[in-house]
Parts: C-alpha cells; structure tokens; sequence
C-alpha cells in the first residue's frame, strides 16, 4: 500500500518564500545536517540583495521536503543579467514526477528560468533541469573534488613565490579586493563576498605584488563538525595560488581537522601537487550549465570556485 505521504500535489503543500528562522530550523535537521554546512551561511548568502529563497512543507506544517535558491546577478557595465540557481534538494522519501511538476511550475512561474540562467549541477539534478530548461542547456565546465587527510598535505618548502606578499583580510583594503574580484567575475556580489571575507569561521588571505596591487585571494571554510573546505582562490597564477594556500595551511588548525576538500575547475593547473603528501582519488562534482552559449568570466584566474550553491564561480 502507498503511504499518502508520498503522493503530493498542490493542494498537500506550502511554498514558503524567503522562509523564516523555524523553517531554518527544519532545514538544519534535514539536508543541512552535513560536515559542509553552516547555519551561519545561510546570513552570508542573505547579504547578496536579489535572491529568492522556496521551501515546501507538507500542508500546515514544517516538514520539509524541498527547497530551492536562487540569486540575481546584474552585469557591472552592460544592461544584462542572469539568474543562478542552488540549493536544489529533494527529500528522498517525495521524490518523482509529482514534486519535479511542481518544481517546474515554479520556476517557470518565478522567471527563473526565462531570463538567462545558470547552475552548477551534480549529476542527479542535471536531467531534471535540463527538462526545465526545455534541453537548451549549455555545459561549460566541470568541477572535480578531492578529500584529503590532514596529514595528506603539507607545505613545501621550495615553493617559488619571490615577490608575493599575503596578508589577512583585515589587513587589506577591501575595495582593492573587490576589484579583483570584479575583473574576474563582472558582476554584482561585493556584499555577498565581503561577508564571506568578514566571516570569522573563515581563514582569508590576500596575495599582492611588489608594487602593491592585489593579484589574488582565497580563503578556507571551517566547520565545527572538523571539516575544512577551499573557497574562491582566484589568482593571477599557479605560484600566487600556491602562495596563498601555503599561508592559508600554515594558519589552518590542523589538530581539529579530520577533512579538506579541495574543488576546482577540471581546466585548472594542478597547482595543489606540492602540497601532496598522499594521493587521493579525484571525483567529478559538479558541471557549470547555462542557457548562453558563451560565460564572461576569467577562468584563467579561477583555481578554486566560491561557495556552488550561491555563484557559478
């Protein structure tokens, strides 16, 4: 017999939009019940001021059985703009044909996905969305990930970064940095960054060059449940990413570390090799999909993405 739980339609649910703290709550007992996450990021990702957040609860009730986010990014210097979409999730027990309905309802509904869009997908998402998107999705770049042990990584000591200087985040003047970031990434986060910047759950590090320009950041996530993750190391090149990360390792608490993950683009250089104790398996994560044909960010100077489920790089 099929539990009436399972069957949903509209009329057994709520869509709660920009769900208050009790929603949170449920949400933290359920998908957000991970090493990854902090409750704390759903403040940061509040800071970016075009995003829209769904819940849907069973009828008059908190249970959770799906959420989605999406943020706005409006280009610095054209009239243009995109939608990005995260935190997709599906509570196993409802997933199927009926819940995808309504999810495509909505996001068609929201205009979501009418004007340009994009996602970084893991691979269980991919053909939901590509069915939203009516198959016009373009896949652009794929990201792997590493775990690795504390004792997996190291700091060499030959490491050819003559004329790099990396200071903390509160030594440095963040509009020099959101420049940087701008030139990598030409649209509206600045808020959404400096919160990642300011968080004191993050060890953040700047990079510059002889004359003072700022030529990279990046910084480590730390959790209480002693997982450690790499955020947004952008740099000019594979010695200042591996400047910065150095520093970041040296100032990392690795004796309440049980595990780093290491994200980045499959393009990228393999800058992380010297700091590799002990091999690990390298697995794909997610693949960056749009609906242009082209992305106008500098992938170049992108070792590590920011945080996937609130920016495409």
């Amino acid at each position: 017999m099929t539990n009436p739980e399972t069957i949903i339609t509209r009329q057994s649910i709520d869509q709660i939009f920009n769900p208050s703290e009790k929603y949170i709550d449920e949400f933290m007992l359920t998908y957000g019940n991970r090493p990854d996450f902090r409750r704390s990021d759903f403040h940061v990702w509040d800071q970016h001021r075009e995003l829209g957040r769904f819940f849907y609860t069973l009828k008059n009730s908190t249970k959770l059985i799906a959420t989605w986010q999406y943020n706005s990014f409006q280009h610095l210097h054209k009239t243009v703009d995109f939608s990005f979409g995260g935190l997709l999730w599906i509570n196993p027990k409802y997933r199927g044909k009926a819940i995808m309905k309504i999810f495509h309802e909505d996001l068609i509904g929201q205009k979501v996905i009418r004007r340009p869009f994009k996602s970084n997908l893991v691979p269980a998402s991919m053909n939901f969305i590509t069915r939203v998107c009516d198959g016009k999705l373009k896949h652009h770049l794929k990201y792997d990930v590493t775990y690795y042990n504390p004792e997996d990584l190291t700091v060499p000591q030959n490491l050819k970064i003559d004329g790099i200087t990396v200071k903390n985040f509160d030594e440095s003047q963040s509009r020099n940095i959101v420049q940087y970031d701008q030139a990598i990434f030409p649209y509206n986060r600045e808020k959404l960054m400096l919160a990642n910047f300011s968080d004191p759950n993050n060890i953040v590090k700047i990079a510059y060059d002889w004359e003072g320009n700022v030529i990279g950041f990046g910084y480590l996530a730390l959790f209480d449940s002693g997982f450690a993750s790499m955020y947004a190391l952008y740099a000019d090149n594979v010695n200042v990413a591996r400047a910065i990360f150095a520093n970041i390792l040296k100032d990392a608490p690795m004796q309440k570390i049980k595990r780093f993950e290491i994200r980045q683009p499959d393009t990228s250089e393999k800058w992380i090799e010297p700091f590799v104790v002990n091999e690990q398996e390298t697995k794909h994560m997610a693949t960056l999909v749009s609906t242009e044909d082209n992305i106008e960010f500098n992938m170049n100077k992108i070792f590590i993405n920011s945080h996937p489920a609130c920016c495409p790089v």
